[in-house]
């Protein structure tokens, strides 16, 4: 087994940097203002005064925090919340609670029970973690060959009889950007009468309904199942408002052809208190933002993400990126050299994600830059030219 490499980067400085003061683009840490590429709050809403004002109105409304489990007393505040939040998708209903790795870890064990869980072989790790939490409590887990509808299949055919099965993937996978087949797969779940579990921390606010070739996001950010013509019939859409919009809630769709109830399955759903009322107030302020600015976010992430790229292709380097996604992974290669850039990039004041062993193989290290709506073309060239040397 390689050494974990986010250690040996720890130890050169180069995790944990310790922001003081946060500004929209960018942070300072140590007395120096860096440009910002690691946060993932693409649409950069953080810092819109609707935001806190209507989180503030919804905490004196209703207290800093609903002490009850929604399963006992339900606050009608949620309702309006998840309305909003099934009609963005497109899901006959949705379920929140406070984070993905809560919802993922609350649900997965119950919709797998002592059936058999299929994981893409590259699936994040908070789902797989909760597939293996799965098969602690009686499950069967396997993995298939990543985006290998095939090898897929195989193990459908295989398992054919058992019930449940579920299908775990990832609606973007967060380094690559590469764009789970939700048609296909959603095809094979009815097929061989699984559910699929689509985990789209990265896709939702970015990607929506219609894409086209110049705007290969499409429009309104309900997501990938939105964006590929997918629909919800056996699918449990599991996503956050915690990245391209800016606050603390997540949710699960519900599928219309799921018999059980599953808010008394749903863990975080019975035990814990619901999310707080200012995170509901900031949620809803955010969907209201994305009605009214969304399609200009989203271009202006557009803008930044082909100015990046082409200015990475004038430096010779090759990148993955699909449908314009806000993540771009600079594959750097062995962690010495990744170590040597990303200082470089620090003493330039610019951030960017750092990736190494074991969330890439160790020989595959590099920077993940995440485009926002508030980085300026100056940024951009920043970066460009702290990768230049």
């Amino acid at each position: 087994m390689a050494k974990n490499q986010l250690a040996i980067l720890d130890e050169h400085g180069l995790a944990n940097v310790k922001a003081t003061k946060v500004f929209p683009g960018g942070f300072e840490a140590d007395g120096i203002v860096f440009a910002d590429f690691c946060t993932t709050n693409y649409l950069g809403f953080e810092f819109d005064p609707l935001v806190h004002e209507r989180g503030a109105a919804y905490a004196r409304e209703w207290s800093a925090l609903s002490g009850w489990s929604r399963l006992e007393v339900d606050p009608v505040l949620f309702d309006a919340l998840e309305a909003k939040l099934a009609a963005l998708t497109g899901a006959p209903g949705v379920v929140t609670a406070h984070t993905i790795t809560i919802t993922n870890f609350s649900i997965v064990p119950a919709l797998a029970g002592k059936g058999v869980i299929l994981t893409d072989q590259k699936v994040h790790t908070v789902v797989y973690e909760a597939c293996r939490l799965g098969r602690d409590h009686g499950a069967t887990l396997e993995r298939f060959r990543h985006q290998d509808m095939n090898h897929l299949e195989e193990l459908l055919k295989k398992h054919r009889g058992a019930a449940p099965v579920l299908i775990a993937v990832d609606g973007v996978y967060s380094i690559s950007t590469a764009i789970a087949p939700i048609r296909e797969l959603q095809e094979l779940a009815r097929r061989y009468d699984a559910w699929l579990l689509v985990d789209d921390a990265h896709g939702f606010g970015v990607f929506g309904a219609g894409p086209t070739a110049e705007n290969p996001h499409g429009v309104g950010g309900g997501g990938v199942v939105r964006m590929l013509g997918g629909d919800y019939e056996r699918t449990f859409y599991v996503t956050s408002l915690g990245k391209a919009l800016c606050t603390q809630v997540a949710f699960t769709t519900v599928p219309a052809a799921y018999r059980e109830h599953l808010p008394s399955n749903h863990l975080s759903y019975i035990f814990s208190a619901p999310v707080n009322p200012y995170s509901v107030g900031t949620a809803l302020a955010c969907l209201e933002l994305n009605e009214r600015r969304g399609e200009a976010a989203r271009a202006a992430i557009r803008a930044n993400l082909r100015r990046f790229k082409a200015g990475l292709a004038r430096l010779g380097f090759t990148v993955e990126n699909h449908a314009e996604h806000p993540v771009v992974f600079v594959e750097i290669g062995a962690l010495d050299a990744l170590i040597v850039v990303a200082k470089r990039l620090r003493s330039q004041g610019v951030l960017a994600g750092l990736r190494a062993f074991p969330v890439v193989p160790p020989d595959r290290c590099g920077l993940r830059f995440a485009m926002t709506a508030h980085q300026t073309p100056a940024q951009i060239d920043q970066a460009l030219a702290a990768l230049a040397g």
